[in-house]
Order: C-alpha cells, then sequence, then structure tokens
C-alpha cells in the first residue's frame, strides 16, 4: 500500500519507514513501523517526533496487528498518543465485472471533486494533488453521472495483480440508488482489464453504510490497521 500513495519525502529507520507530507491524509504522513527493529521503541519513537518536528509536522503511527506493534501501541499511549480512525482492509477476487464508469485524467477529476463535493475546498484538492501526482503505478480517476452531472466519484491504482479502491464518494442526496455498486463494478473492470486479480481497499469501521455495500459486493475483511496520533 504505501508505494501506492507516495509521500513527499521518506526515511526508513531502524525497520520503520516514515514517511513525510504536508495535508490531513494520515497514509502518506506517518510512522510504519515494518519489522522488528534493534533499538529500543521508545528511542525510535523519540526519533521519528523529533523529525516531523523538525519538519513542521504532526506524529502520528500507523499500526497493524503483532507482538511488535502491540508493544509499540503501548509505548505510544504511554506518551499520550490515542488511537484514531481504525480501519479494515476489504478483499475480493476481480472474475467478472460488467460496469462502466467514466476515467478522466487526474486533473479533470480534482476539479469535478472540488466543483462537487462541499467538503474538497481549494486547500484540500491542492493538498490532494501533491501525493496523487507522485504515483507511477498505473492509476485511474473514474466519474459516474447522475442525469448530465457528476456525482459519484472513486480512484483506484494497480500493482501488479492487486488493485486498490479507493476515495469512493457518491453525492449524500444521491445515495441508496446504486450509483456506488455501479462505480464500484465499473472501476472493477478497468482493474480486470488490466490484468488485476485482487481488489482491496481500506475502510473505517465506524463507516456502516460503506460496510453494508461492500460486503454485498462480495467484499472480506483481511485485516486491521489503525493510527495513533497525539491530539493537540
Amino acid at each position: 500500500m504505501a508505494s501506492m500513495l507516495p509521500p513527499r519525502d521518506s526515511m526508513l529507520y531502524d525497520g520503520w519507514l516514515l514517511r513525510f507530507t504536508r495535508g490531513v491524509s494520515r497514509n502518506p504522513n506517518s510512522v510504519w513501523p515494518l519489522y522488528p527493529g534493534s533499538d529500543p521503541i521508545e528511542d525510535r519513537v523519540r526519533f521519528c517526533e523529533q523529525q516531523y518536528a523538525d519538519r513542521g509536522l504532526a506524529c502520528s503511527f500507523r499500526l497493524t496487528k503483532g507482538d511488535d506493534q502491540d508493544a509499540i501501541a503501548d509505548i505510544l499511549s504511554q506518551r499520550g498518543y490515542v488511537v484514531h480512525n481504525p480501519n479494515q482492509v476489504l478483499t475480493r477476487t476481480i472474475s467478472e465485472s460488467d460496469g462502466d464508469v467514466d476515467s478522466v485524467n487526474m486533473d479533470t477529476w480534482l476539479e469535478t471533486l472540488n466543483r462537487i463535493d462541499p467538503e474538497m475546498t481549494d486547500e484540500a484538492i491542492e493538498m490532494k494533488r501533491g501525493p496523487l501526482s507522485r504515483i507511477t503505478l498505473p492509476a485511474w480517476y473514474g466519474l459516474l453521472s447522475h442525469g448530465d452531472e457528476p456525482c459519484t466519484y472513486g480512484r483506484a491504482v494497480r500493482k501488479g495483480s492487486l488493485f486498490q479502491l479507493a476515495e469512493l464518494w457518491t453525492s449524500p442526496t444521491l445515495r441508496n440508488r446504486g450509483l456506488g455498486t455501479r462505480l464500484i463494478h465499473g472501476l472493477l473492470r478497468i482493474g480486470l482489464e488490466a490484468g488485476a486479480t485482487t481488489a482491496f481497499m481500506p475502510v473505517s469501521v465506524t463507516n456502516e453504510g460503506a460496510w453494508r455495500l461492500y460486503s454485498r459486493l462480495g467484499f472480506e475483511e483481511a485485516y486491521a490497521f489503525r493510527y495513533m496520533i497525539r491530539p493537540a
């Protein structure tokens, strides 16, 4: 997943990947403990905190499951960190899909988001543009319209046989009309034609509507991750 949304800068330190990017997304701006290192956890945490502070960024950690990850979480809790936005990664096999979606370039996609999604302000769009522009893997930006106006969007990235779906959104006034299903089927068809065999996506454990939709479409839980942040 790390290469599917590249950070502005990164460094590897004693088994931990530090990803630095300005903006609100935790994915390209967090510490990813990849494997056990040699230095004490407390020393590595302090090192990370200083690296982010030197860059004027908040330090957060992306943790999965495992004894070493639980030990990191214990240390972070002692230092005032709290769990933020726990997620499950869902997967499904791409065997067939008969959907259709308009595939546009990144700039057109971002301009459309800016126009139809109230949360996508000019500032939010510019923060999003940086990580997306650094993606070197095959990527697609999908739009779906209701009438003559786009109302549903999402994007996808392929790495080998893996096909990540991300940033799936439908206008609140048009939800529960099957538009999200059409969008996902359309993106899955793109992935199938591109040679991908497994689709996956992260979804917040609190997003009940998304869980119901993705379950109906055959997605199943693969693994969990959560971020830990220190409140301001």
